[in-house]
């Protein structure tokens, strides 16, 4: 099975994701499941939150 995956990283101060139109046509148009995964990093810059949503929830 396949799917397709976009990772954004932000800061820790971050308050939003930027996700560019032609990303989202391209998930929303992919047949095979799709995912946005964003990773948060502290103020080390270490990966300290990670969430994933599928093209059908709202984030």
């Amino acid at each position: 099975m396949a799917c397709s995956i976009q990772i954004k990283t932000i800061l820790n101060t971050t308050k939003g994701v930027t996700v560019s139109l032609s990303v989202v046509e391209r998930l929303a148009q992919s047949l095979t499941p799709a995912f946005i995964c964003i990773i948060r990093l502290d103020d080390q810059r270490k990966p300290f939150q990670i969430r994933a949503f599928h093209r059908s929830e709202r984030f």
